[in-house]
């Protein structure tokens, strides 16, 4: 289960962890504003070994912070933000999991990738389809 913890304060995020913890779900938690990751640094929420997710549309300016908080970013959606994402985990040594944004429909008005732009084309033949998204599923 992934919380969503915009506006919620380190003791209403930790409460809500420890409830769901103890009812025998697995958590995690996701920020979908740059600037309320400081609040994970309270130390209800540092070590409590809950993932943490990035969850938001990002800034390329918020990637360092963003990569320093979260295991996992969703919705990259542009080359400036793969690049900068890629550059900010490489020089501090970390590895982050992303969920990429393509744009199936080739509608202007929508943000992410083309299926057929050369960045979507190796990703996808890296990674290849998820689970629950390839044929078989």
């Amino acid at each position: 289960m992934l919380l969503a913890t915009k506006t919620r304060t380190p003791p209403e995020i930790a409460a809500a962890v420890e409830l769901l913890r103890e009812r025998g779900r697995r958590v995690a938690v996701g920020e979908n504003r740059a600037q309320e990751i400081s609040k994970h640094a309270d130390p209800l929420l540092a070590e409590n070994g809950v993932p943490r997710h990035f969850i938001g549309r990002l800034q390329t300016n918020k990637a360092r912070d963003v990569v320093a908080f979260a295991e996992m970013i969703h919705s990259v959606d542009r080359e400036g933000i793969a690049d900068a994402l890629e550059r900010r985990a490489e020089t501090a040594g970390l590895s982050r999991d992303v969920l990429v944004q393509v744009n199936t429909s080739g509608e202007e008005s929508k943000g992410g990738f083309s299926p057929r732009s050369r960045r979507s084309r190796r990703w996808w033949s890296a990674c290849g389809p998820a689970p629950c998204c390839g044929p078989s599923a």
